[in-house]
């Protein structure tokens, strides 16, 4: 029996440079072991099924009502095989830990269905180990969304104590 492919987003901060948002896990009664790990927004597609149609139903179950039309529209992938799709989506997510009740940070975290939706600073990413993240692939995907928004150049050797 084979694995269902998987979409997957990185919500990029086109408002304040150099962030992006990802769903920090929480723990359930039954298992801790995803509690504080970084994963991304997302899920199994369904057969029949495009990348994008599942990237809009899963981000509107995950973060209802969070993301406007034009930001999926300028959606791109930034990696795709076997595992999964993994979707760069622009957005705005300004805002701090002082303004967090009005403003997009604030949004992100009280829409999330599953785990936290947090903004971070994409440097916060790119230092942290490999067993930070929910899938060792993720933290190479995280850098490539990044990318396509930020307009820095390639690739680091390393994100996520990990080469790419």
């Amino acid at each position: 029996m084979s694995e269902k492919k998987r979409v997957f987003a990185v919500l990029v901060d086109v408002k304040s440079p150099g962030r992006v948002g990802v769903n920090m896990k929480d723990s359930t009664e039954e298992d801790w072991t995803f509690e504080g790990r970084i994963g991304l927004f997302g899920g199994e597609m369904e057969p029949n099924e495009t990348t994008r149609e599942a990237l809009e139903r899963h981000l509107a179950r995950a973060v209802p009502g969070f993301l406007a039309d034009e930001d999926l529209v300028k959606a791109q992938i930034v990696h795709d095989d076997a595992m999964g799709c993994v979707y760069a989506v622009p957005t705005d997510l300004s805002g701090d830990s002082k303004t967090r009740d009005r403003d997009r940070i604030g949004a992100l975290a009280s829409c999330c269905r599953e785990g936290d939706g947090v903004v971070r600073r994409i440097e916060f990413v790119r230092n942290r180990m490999r067993s930070w993240f929910l899938h060792p692939f993720f933290p190479r995907c995280i850098d490539l969304a990044f990318r396509a928004f930020s307009g820095e150049g390639p690739p680091s050797p390393e994100v996520g104590g990990i080469e790419i």
